[in-house]
């Protein structure tokens, strides 16, 4: 029997075979049960851009920042982090998710957003505005992370965004 999990399954999967007959004369013996702890794994992932060569202090500038779960499991209980710098003010945001991934709406700050990603595949959008101090010189650099309990690579977890001021 070849059979696929389901992606949100989680804890122990039993499964249990049986064989009856008329004429069977020891059924003590007549079923079998397989059980499977289950060791939830994915790979999240995140992007991000002002889409910007360079950026004027003083002005507003707008990011994307995209999560992604490329599976094989759900992922759950996965934190989405952006600190953003002083030279960043009047910070707030908005988000987008696909069918099946919760978090919050929106926000103003400091982006903490604990998200479920259930489908694999599932991504959440933010888009954030923010007024650059005038006073800021040289680049503008600023990162977002993303972390969970049964990630399996660490490597893609945080995307940083520099651009040169005018």
């Amino acid at each position: 029997v070849m059979a696929t999990i389901a992606p949100a399954t989680t804890g122990t999967l039993s499964n249990t075979a049986t064989v009856t007959g008329a004429d069977d004369t020891n059924s003590a013996n007549n079923s079998a049960t397989d059980t499977t702890e289950l060791d939830v794994q994915y790979d999240l992932s995140i992007s991000k851009t002002d889409n910007q060569l360079t950026d004027i202090p003083g002005t507003t500038t707008t990011y994307t920042i995209v999560v992604t779960n490329a599976g094989p499991s759900s992922a759950t209980n996965v934190v989405v982090a952006d600190t953003f710098p002083a030279t960043l003010t009047d910070v707030t945001w908005t988000s987008v998710r696909t069918t099946g991934v919760r978090g919050n709406n929106s926000g103003s700050g400091p982006i903490n957003d604990t998200i479920t990603l259930i489908p694999v595949g599932g991504t959440v959008t933010y888009t954030v505005m923010a007024t650059i101090a005038p006073a800021t010189t040289g680049t503008l650099s600023n990162t977002a992370t993303v972390t969970g309990a049964d990630d399996t690579n660490s490597a893609n977890n945080s995307a940083t965004d520099t651009t040169e001021l005018d």
